[in-house]
């Protein structure tokens, strides 16, 4: 699967995520290293923040969503987070993941936590927040946060 362009419908769907990020991260300090954990094939966060000169990285287990994320010009790299290489990172002040599988978001939490870094989960509609994690409604979306 090869993912060539951004689709206004469903960066829809993490728009919320986005202004969220954009009012309490982002407009303050712009020079934040941002990563999203478990990309897959949706780019369109990563894409809308590229194309705002912000500093986006994203990651995922899957070699060909890595692969097509750097077609589209972004950074990205492969890891395993059931198993992560925590000096991968080091370097990011703000972590975020849309709709992360309720088994990854502990280690999700883990990785954020062990590297003193922002976190804010975009989790599925029905499900419920993560007990470490602060649940806030952001305009009428769900949103988790460290």
């Amino acid at each position: 699967m090869i993912v060539k362009e951004f689709k206004e419908e469903k960066f829809n769907l993490v728009k919320p995520l986005y202004n969220y990020l954009l009012e309490n991260y982002l407009l303050e300090n712009p020079d934040l290293q941002i990563l999203e954990l478990g990309v897959g094939f949706y780019f369109e966060m990563a894409l809308k923040l590229k194309k705002n000169n912000y500093n986006i990285t994203v990651m995922d287990f899957n070699q060909k969503a890595v692969d097509n994320a750097n077609y589209l010009g972004l950074d990205a790299f492969k890891d395993d987070l059931f198993n992560p290489n925590h000096g991968l990172y080091g370097e990011y002040d703000l972590i975020y993941s849309v709709r992360p599988p309720r088994d990854l978001q502990n280690d999700i939490y883990n990785i954020a936590k062990l590297n003193n870094c922002e976190l804010v989960i975009q989790p599925l509609s029905n499900e419920t927040p993560l007990e470490s994690l602060k649940a806030i409604n952001y305009n009428g979306k769900i949103l988790c946060k460290l």
